[in-house]
């Protein structure tokens, strides 16, 4: 019985993984939102190479 729950767990964790839907259409808008200068500096790279709006 113990493997059987293995296995039923194991194939749960990989089809948790698999997307649900194509990445097709048009794409999501995506913002980095941050409430410190301290943020800012730190997100604004990131948000940046990502294509992403940063928000102050």
């Amino acid at each position: 019985m113990k493997l059987y729950q293995a296995l039923v767990l194991s194939l749960i964790i990989v089809l948790s993984m698999l997307p649900t839907t194509l990445a097709v259409g048009t794409p999501e808008k995506v913002a980095v939102v941050v409430s410190t200068p301290a943020d800012a500096i730190v997100a604004a790279p990131y948000a940046k190479a990502m294509g992403y709006n940063l928000i102050f």
